[in-house]
């Protein structure tokens, strides 16, 4: 099994090309490729003369591409000692932009107080990141504040319940940015807030 590992950036395309050298006196005859997920797209030199070197290219769509991956792909030749190959692409996807600790924001319990959560953006920009506003769609029921910790890196966001009264809601909260690999950032809030004696019946 041949083993590639390469640092990627997440939800981005990964393409690699193995090189196979025909050592024998034969042709080598690549008869097909199996990978081990759909997502895996194949392109391969079909006959390899003796002593040439021949291509077997690898590609994975950007949505495996994500956290910890390994893809495997099976290469069946006539090779009558060896017909049965296995490359393998896998590595660590690091985000464009990393969400502390998640995306989701919780509010549960009594209403009358306060609810409040921080959100940390990290930045694996080659360049400066910047954050040109926010929207959302239940502005009626939560504050938002954005302040720079490290600007162009870090950007702490604090959102806050200010819904006074029983009941849930769930809305989301986008964030711009300059980036093309992440034009926008979406944070979701879930709140379920009831008064003291709904705790304890």
């Amino acid at each position: 099994m041949l083993v590639i590992r390469i640092p990627n950036g997440e939800d981005q395309p990964l393409s690699h090309t193995f090189e196979v050298r025909n050592a024998g006196k034969a042709s080598l005859v690549i008869e097909r490729l199996d990978p081990d997920c759909a997502c895996t797209l194949t392109d391969y030199d079909r006959r390899i003369a003796p002593g040439a070197v021949g291509k077997i290219t690898l590609t994975i769509e950007p949505y495996s591409v994500i956290h910890q991956f390994s893809k495997k792909t099976e290469v069946f030749t006539n090779d009558p000692q060896r017909p049965v190959a296995v490359l393998e692409l896998c590595g660590h996807a690091k985000p464009f932009i990393e969400i502390q600790p998640r995306h989701i924001i919780r509010f549960q319990g009594n209403p009358q107080e306060p609810h409040s959560a921080q959100v940390r953006l990290v930045s694996n920009l080659l360049t400066p990141l910047r954050l040109t506003g926010y929207s959302t769609d239940i502005a009626d029921k939560i504050n938002v504040t954005i302040e720079a910790l490290n600007p162009g890196k870090v950007f702490v966001v604090q959102v806050s319940n200010r819904y006074r009264q029983v009941g849930k809601y769930k809305g989301k909260i986008l964030i711009h940015t300059n980036s093309e690999q992440r034009p926008r950032l979406i944070l979701r809030v879930f709140a379920d807030l009831y008064p003291p004696s709904a705790i304890n019946p």
